[in-house]
């Protein structure tokens, strides 16, 4: 299972894969269908592209959206919590860790589907005006 970069900037559209792949990752570990120490390349390079994600959410800030890229970088933080867990996980074997990593990406989808849902509200309102 192989993580996939999206392409172009960090549009939350692109992002809703990342909640499904953290889910899919932590169930395939837990049920011991994949090796965890084939993971870890994956993970880091999530990881990576996490921070990058944030780091360009840190810098983009119109007018007016500082709530919803704060709730934007909550959910990149809890993504990326969900990943070090996950690679605690690979190191160490404590399953803990990763019933916790599966339970914060559920809570990053969650966070994300609300950050759509908003998104697509004010463009629709933005539209009728």
């Amino acid at each position: 299972m192989q993580y996939k970069k999206p392409k172009g900037l960090p549009e939350i559209e692109l992002q809703s894969q990342l909640g499904l792949y953290l889910k899919s990752l932590s169930s395939s570990l837990l049920e011991g269908s994949l090796a965890s120490r084939k993971t870890l390349p994956s993970l880091e390079s999530l990881q990576a592209d996490l921070e990058e994600m944030q780091k360009a959410y840190i810098s983009y800030s119109p007018e007016g959206t500082d709530s919803l890229r704060s709730s934007m970088m909550d959910m990149l933080r809890t993504f990326r919590k969900s990943v070090s867990l996950m690679k605690e996980y690979v190191a160490g074997g404590d399953r803990a860790l990763l019933r916790e990593a599966s339970r914060m990406a559920e809570e990053g989808s969650e966070m994300l589907i609300s950050l759509q849902l908003v998104t697509k509200e004010s463009q629709e309102m933005i539209k009728d005006v």
